[in-house]
């Protein structure tokens, strides 16, 4: 179980990814594979400092206030418009 979280990092393995849709999970994977990314290219010039909790906690909250403002979420979310707009022209949907 992997609680109210969308991805596991299994060692060795790879990634877990959930989401509530098939466009949700596809999503999910392309941002856990960009984070990955960004953790490997960030580690090559110095050690990594997580986040405090409080911090993330309060941003955490602020998404949600942001997300209640707006009142609803979009059926199709424009970045998966645009991989698939991409893919429909034969291009890789993950350029990096």
């Amino acid at each position: 179980m992997i609680g109210n979280h969308c991805a596991l990092m299994i060692k060795g393995h790879g990634a877990l990814v959930t989401g509530a849709t098939i466009q949700d999970a596809c999503l999910n994977m392309v941002h856990v594979e960009r984070t990955a990314k960004m953790i490997v290219l960030a580690e090559s010039v110095g050690k990594l400092t997580p986040f405090p909790p409080a911090v993330v906690k309060k941003y955490q909250l602020l998404e949600t206030q942001r997300a209640q403002r707006r009142g609803f979420q979009p059926r199709r979310p424009p970045e998966w418009n645009y991989y698939e707009w991409m893919i429909k022209r034969g291009e890789r949907w993950n350029t990096w």
